[in-house]
């Protein structure tokens, strides 16, 4: 799934903002959620995401890739086939733009 998210940070400070949003992200708790197993690398101006994110006795993979540009940012999410079928993709999308706008601009 892709979902592109305008910004007005420019490349080098959306990436920071990113990154250091993604850290507190993998290393907090959270409220009826596990995130374990986080990893975060980049290559170039592309984030490399991963982590299970688990709640009661659900346990998923997610991975993403996050590519930087000066004006947005390309999301490139993989979910496992059956979150689709219990949460609808319209839902997953807006979840995800709405968390990386207020990761830029943390």
């Amino acid at each position: 799934m892709q979902i592109i998210v305008p910004h007005d940070k420019g490349q080098q400070e959306a990436i920071h903002r990113l990154d250091e949003a993604v850290d507190r992200l993998l290393t907090s708790q959270h409220s009826g959620v596990r995130i374990s197993d986080g990893r975060k690398n980049w290559e170039g101006s592309t984030m490399n995401l991963s982590a299970r994110i688990g709640t009661g006795f659900v346990n998923i993979l997610v991975a993403a890739k996050l590519l930087v540009e000066d004006r947005q940012v390309v999301v490139d999410c993989d979910l496992p086939p059956f979150v689709r079928q219990f949460v609808p993709e319209d839902k997953i999308r807006t979840g995800v733009d709405t968390r990386i706008r207020e990761l830029l601009e943390s």
